[in-house]
């Protein structure tokens, strides 16, 4: 999987051990001005999918999927009672929180919060996930909330925009004999 400086989020983060809601990890990144699909009654012929007048639209992969990859770098280790979670993020503010404008940042996709006691290895894959195009506001990033009690081990994470995930899985060697 390749990735670059400019789509990274964060490269090993380490994450914070007390108990903290919508904490902004490492950068958030300013994916340009919009696309505004002009009024009119034929929109649809306009954009391929449809839409609607006024709307804007942002096409991070230029036609082709970008995924988001949250992976850890640090072993990370929940105490009894801990709970924590990650959320890529949009908003027109670039500190990701309320903006007049907007009621609420809008989470794109949430990870499954981890619950009490659970440990995420090196290596382990917390979250991927295609970006639509379409959705996005101005500014993207990540948040994580650490919740009800603090981190046994507060680890590091990557997370990173790419155009490649990789899929591949290893398997065990077949015996053809």
């Amino acid at each position: 999987m390749i990735y670059d400086l400019k789509t990274t989020f964060v490269d090993g983060a380490a994450l914070t051990v007390t108990v903290a809601a919508n904490t902004v990890l490492g950068n958030v990144l300013d994916i340009g001005s919009t696309a505004s699909i002009s009024g009119g009654t034929n929109v649809a012929a306009q954009w391929p999918n449809g839409g609607t007048a006024g709307i804007q639209l942002r096409d991070l992969g230029l036609g082709e999927d970008m995924y988001f990859v949250l992976r850890v770098r640090t072993a990370i280790t929940l105490a009894a009672t801990s709970t924590l979670q990650f959320k890529l993020t949009t908003d027109s503010a670039v500190a990701l929180t309320t903006a007049p404008v907007d009621a609420l940042s809008t989470p794109i996709y949430t990870n499954t919060s981890f619950a009490g006691g659970a440990t995420a290895a090196i290596g382990t894959i917390l979250l991927v996930t295609a970006i639509p195009a379409g959705t996005l506001k101005q500014f993207l990033g990540v948040r994580y909330t650490v919740g009800t009690a603090n981190l046994t081990t507060a680890g590091a994470v990557d997370a990173f925009l790419t155009h490649d995930f990789a899929r591949w899985i290893p398997y065990g060697q077949a015996n053809l004999t």
